[in-house]
């Protein structure tokens, strides 16, 4: 037993009892612990820190995050940022796609027979997606004015959040960015993000490449139409 608590504790991992230990120390002290060589105590750093909103704090939260190896104290900070809601898009929406490396490369067809919308791989993302539909704007914006690196992840959180929270108000800005690109990987994105979006022009868009030759875009249209029907019952 004494061996599991210590191999959670090299991973970052605090109980409730260990962090109300440090609620009485003031903002300075939680943000010195933010950078704390100690796993613990940065996962600490970053639960107080989140649920107080320190001022200043959420920029440090963030390039921590690009940083952090350990699980239970990425998770904090993913969770701190979180809380900051909008304000943290501010600091997010760069790094999108630049944390790790296990965001798409290559279409391919995967998470086909899912339920759900497919879970994004970019860490970033995710926390954006928890953020919710207030995001969208800001989405949006990226996905017209961002990066190709930037807009290929921008469309798994407008695809999550639309499919979610039933909110289309992102349809055109996808379809004029599906029409307007020639980037695979980017189409196929978008493609996929359909699934969210009952328009008759969607679907027939999904009906077109259903007759195409490309076997992945066939596939991915394929499923993003079932699940626009299901969502009709």
């Amino acid at each position: 037993m004494k061996s599991d608590i210590k191999q959670l504790q090299n991973r970052g991992y605090a109980t409730g009892e260990e962090t109300d230990k440090y609620r009485s120390l003031n903002d300075n002290k939680i943000i010195d612990l933010l950078k704390s060589e100690n796993a613990v105590e940065r996962t600490i750093g970053a639960v107080i820190a989140g649920e107080r909103k320190i001022p200043g704090s959420l920029p440090l939260l963030c390039e921590l995050l690009i940083i952090e190896k350990k699980l239970y104290t990425k998770i904090a900070l993913c969770e701190a940022i979180e809380k900051s809601g909008i304000d943290s898009l501010k600091y997010l929406l760069p790094l999108a796609g630049k944390i790790g490396t296990n965001q798409h490369k290559k279409i391919d067809l995967i998470d086909f027979k899912k339920k759900s919308y497919p879970l994004p791989r970019d860490i970033v993302i995710r926390i954006i997606i928890r953020i919710g539909p207030g995001a969208l704007p800001y989405l949006e914006s990226v996905l017209e004015n961002g990066t190709a690196e930037q807009k290929v992840e921008i469309v798994d959180a407008i695809g999550h959040i639309a499919f979610n929270y039933n909110d289309c108000r992102s349809k055109n800005v996808l379809l004029n960015a599906y029409n307007g690109t020639d980037d695979e990987l980017l189409k196929w994105k978008i493609i996929r993000a359909f699934q969210a979006f009952d328009s008759d022009e969607i679907i027939m868009i999904l009906k077109e490449l259903m007759n195409g030759n490309n076997k992945i875009f066939r596939d991915e249209a394929e499923r993003s139409l079932m699940q626009i029907k299901k969502r009709r019952v």
